[in-house]
């Protein structure tokens, strides 16, 4: 999802994706903090060249925490 334009005032029923057993990719997570899941992971992209990229991997929550000390 791409969450951009949102805003934590606005209820578009993300939390209904949550629990439907598969993933939810949300892009500008930032920008609804209050309606993330209490585990997940963050997954940044940092450019670090013009051509060269680095995924950062930030666990939330001890499902997370475990599955990033692997």
């Amino acid at each position: 999802m791409d969450v951009y334009r949102i805003s934590d005032e606005e209820d578009i029923g993300i939390e209904d994706y949550y629990h439907q057993g598969g993933i939810v990719v949300i892009e500008w997570a930032e920008n609804i903090p209050s309606w993330l899941p209490d585990e997940y992971l963050n997954i940044s992209i940092d450019r670090i060249a013009d051509k060269k990229r680095a995924l950062v991997f930030s666990p939330h929550g001890r499902r997370f925490e475990r599955s990033a000390r692997s």
